[in-house]
């Protein structure tokens, strides 16, 4: 089963978004311990402090100043994590326009056969056995074949002449690498 098709911007944004999505879902429990870990530390820092000037803040006292800075940088790291996620986001215009000149978002096909996944731009292929493509991932207008974290194959929806033919070729996508013993 073979299709060509092209990508667009919009493409590659609602690539990022499938892997955000994904990273988000896995990381959801890891942020939320590391986020009560932060805040139970800042607190026992402020009681301390205030524990050890007699329930008073003493802004000259050289220990407040660490613990402000800690707190501080807590609350820098905070809005780290929310600036970077923008930065990927905004990043997504240029990595499409420096791969639209490389000539790597028209002439595409990607052909499933029922023991790998070759994936065709202009100047290479890739072969991937099932084994290797990781998760597959699908929303209403894309099919993701996804062979890492944040790596894969975006094939989308308007390359097919019909949504059965869409629907069907994710179908056969997932029943091939269902076949490998992926979930």
């Amino acid at each position: 089963m073979k299709i060509d098709f092209s990508l667009t911007l919009e493409d590659y944004q609602a690539y990022l978004r499938h892997v955000e999505a994904e990273q988000a879902q896995r990381r959801r429990g890891h942020r939320v311990r590391l986020a009560l870990f932060l805040l139970a530390t800042a607190v026992a820092m402020v009681l301390i402090l205030l524990w050890t000037n007699h329930w008073t803040i003493k802004w000259e006292d050289p220990f407040t100043a660490v613990v402000a800075g800690l707190v501080g940088l807590q609350c820098i790291a905070a809005f780290f994590e929310v600036f970077s996620k923008r930065t990927a986001i905004g990043a997504i215009p240029k990595l499409y326009e420096a791969e639209r000149a490389r000539g790597q978002t028209e002439g595409l096909s990607c052909e499933l056969t029922p023991d790998r996944v070759v994936y065709t731009t202009r100047h290479s292929s890739i072969s991937l056995g099932w084994s290797m493509i990781l998760h597959i991932g699908h929303t209403e207008d894309h099919l993701f074949l996804m062979n890492g974290e944040t790596t894969g194959f975006v094939i989308p929806r308007r390359a097919f002449p019909t949504e059965h033919q869409f629907q069907a070729f994710a179908e056969k996508a997932k029943e091939y690498h269902a076949s490998h013993g992926n979930h």
